[in-house]
């Protein structure tokens, strides 16, 4: 019998689909059909009571609603990229918890002032799949915005006007965000393969050291250096909040 504890995880799941991998390879109008196909795989896959597929109408409209009203309204201030990501996920996020309130939430305190799930009627497999996916395919967007943030305002403390590319080697972007999505891979699997669901210390440190030693030559450029461990840093602090509901859920 399907739970409706497992409808947020749900409608979360596809939207990540949707939203961040093809996001760019899609029109609105074609994400939105692709998250209804999701949900019915879903629910169907499930077994979930006839009155539970209203949230897919109810979700699809939202998504491409907020979307489409964002995407009018989208900010254009620069300085400001990693905000308007914030603002954009967190408005989609929170109206799906709004969807999901009709349906059964259950929850219970326990010692410590942790809040867990009780009952939950989710899957492992839809966890990992949903942290696989942000990690690879969301991360690399907000470190981007995070960097280009950076950039742009070591620009304007300079007084070097506006600068048009924040990042000038497309090139080393690209290889920069291979290394961060392999990175991000190693401390899930680690995390994973574990029988506690802990991430060693010791393999942050390795990589943290592998990669100075990969960019040492470049480590006289103070700007670099700042770009470097703040990218590094956000990359390693994605991965460890992302893998904390497995820990959590399965350990």
């Amino acid at each position: 019998m399907f739970d409706s504890s497992a409808i947020l995880i749900i409608m979360l799941l596809a939207y990540s689909i949707v939203e961040f991998v093809y996001r760019e390879k899609l029109n609105l109008w074609l994400r939105t059909g692709l998250m209804v196909l999701i949900l019915v795989v879903e629910l169907f896959w499930r077994f979930a009571n006839l009155y539970q597929y209203i949230l897919i109408p109810i979700a699809a409209i939202s998504y491409c609603a907020i979307s489409f009203l964002q995407s009018k309204a989208q900010l254009q201030e620069k300085g400001r990229e990693f905000r308007n990501l914030l603002i954009t996920y967190l408005t989609h996020i929170i109206a799906f918890c709004v969807i999901y309130i009709p349906f059964r939430i259950n929850w219970y305190p326990v010692s410590g002032g942790k809040i867990y799930y009780a009952n939950l009627d989710i899957q492992q497999w839809e966890v990992i799949l949903l942290i696989l996916v942000a990690n690879i395919w969301l991360a690399p967007r907000i470190i981007r915005a995070i960097l280009n943030d950076l950039t742009y305002r070591t620009c304007q403390i300079k007084g070097g006007g506006e600068a048009e590319e924040h990042i000038s080697d497309e090139g080393a972007y690209q290889a920069g965000t291979l290394i961060g999505i392999l990175e991000r891979l190693l401390i899930i699997a680690t995390a994973l393969l574990t029988t506690s669901g802990t991430v060693n210390i010791s393999l942050i440190g390795f990589i943290l050291g592998t990669k100075s030693l990969a960019r040492f030559k470049k480590f006289d450029n103070q700007e670099f250096v700042e770009y470097f461990i703040v990218g590094t840093m956000a990359s390693v602090l994605f991965a460890l909040l992302t893998i904390w509901p497995v820990s959590n859920l399965f350990f």
